[in-house]
This record gives C-alpha cells, sequence and structure tokens, in this order.
C-alpha cells in the first residue's frame, strides 16, 4: 500500500538533456565538481498531470486544473502576496520578516490595502498580464528559514503567528489540508506579457 501511495504522489517531468558541455559547466561553477548537475530544457508538451500528484486538490479546489501547473512548482508558477499581510504579520512577531521569507513571484502594495485582502481576488491584471485564482497558499516550515543567513528560526517563527492569525477557512480547504497556515494566493497565468515594478494592479 505505501508504495501505491508513493507512486500516486510522484508526477515525472520530462525533459531534455543539455549535453555534458553544460552538465560540467555547471557543476564546476555551482559545486566546485566536474559532475553533480545537468541542465534540462522544458517544452510546454512535457507538461506532467498534478492531478495524479495532487488528487485532493482537485477534489475540494474548484479552481484547481491540469493548466494551472508550472514545470517544477507543486502547483502553480505564480505566487502573490499583498505586502499588507506582512505587515500585519510583523506587528505580532518580536523579529519581523522580509517577503522573502514567503518567496512570492509578485508583491502588490497600496495604501489602502487591507491585510490578506488578495485571497479574496479572483482575477488579476498586471498590464496585458491576467492571472487568475486557484488556493490559498498554505505554508511550512520554509518560511522560518532567513532568507540571509539560511537558518531555521529556533522559535518556528513566523510559521507559528500565521498559523494562530491566518490559517485556511473553507470546511472543503480544511477538510483537504487541515488547519493550515496561509499567507499569500497562488494564481495561475491566463494571459501571458510582461510586468515590471511599479505597473498598476487591477483585481476583481
Amino acid at each position: 500500500m505505501s508504495e501505491l501511495i508513493g507512486l500516486q504522489r510522484r508526477a515525472p517531468v520530462e525533459t531534455l538533456d543539455c549535453g555534458d558541455d553544460a552538465a560540467v559547466w555547471l557543476s564546476r561553477f555551482l559545486l566546485g565538481e566536474q559532475s553533480g548537475i545537468r541542465l534540462g530544457y522544458y517544452r510546454e508538451q512535457f507538461r506532467r498531470n498534478i492531478e495524479l500528484q495532487y488528487p485532493k486538490y482537485f477534489r475540494d479546489y474548484v479552481n484547481i486544473r491540469l493548466e494551472s501547473a508550472g514545470i517544477y512548482t507543486d502547483l502553480t508558477s505564480y505566487h502573490l502576496i499583498n505586502e499588507a499581510s506582512i505587515d500585519d504579520l510583523n506587528t505580532i512577531l518580536e523579529n519581523p520578516v522580509v517577503p522573502n521569507n514567503f518567496r512570492p513571484n509578485i508583491l502588490v502594495e497600496g495604501q489602502n490595502l487591507e491585510a490578506y485582502s488578495e485571497e479574496n481576488w479572483n482575477w488579476i491584471k498586471i498590464e496585458e498580464v491576467v492571472l487568475r485564482y486557484v488556493k490559498p497558499c498554505t505554508r511550512c516550515i520554509l518560511t522560518t528559514v532567513d532568507p540571509e543567513a539560511g537558518n531555521l528560526s529556533a522559535d518556528r517563527e513566523p510559521l507559528k503567528s500565521i498559523l494562530r492569525t491566518n490559517n485556511l477557512k473553507q470546511p472543503a480547504h480544511i477538510k483537504c489540508e487541515g488547519k493550515k497556515a496561509v499567507m499569500g494566493i497562488l494564481i495561475e497565468l491566463w494571459k501571458s506579457g510582461e510586468i515590471n515594478v511599479g505597473d498598476e494592479v487591477l483585481v476583481a
């Protein structure tokens, strides 16, 4: 039975190997070794089947679909946080955190934004780019890693405080993942384009 569960959780991704020259160069540069790293090229037709890896998400989250998946990300390629959410969290932390603790692709700021309001955004438009809400971004122990030093916090912060102040709310989501801490949202790309720091963000 354990082997079957393991197989269900895997989602292999096909890549084109870029050859020995690239592999040796990267291994020398990053590891100081002759081998250890290989470079793969991903093609869109290699898209993995995330429903095999996360069947319960497809049962309990209505917006998730096969097209939500990125290349090597767990579920989606894009993660957005409203800066007011981080500011609100920092009011209760002894040691404030920075956005890099949560590794968002997109950080939104605005004078009238309420903390955690991004969880109610169904659509996000930035210039010509259109993104769609998929699910809340549940958090794990990696949020407690100092992004500069790489050390785990001894007190499990900020994860402990997030779990106390902002977690999954919908019964179906709690059934799926438990009462997990939430910071930001996972989103998928509906219309591609270029975005830049300072672009206007429209939400609906």
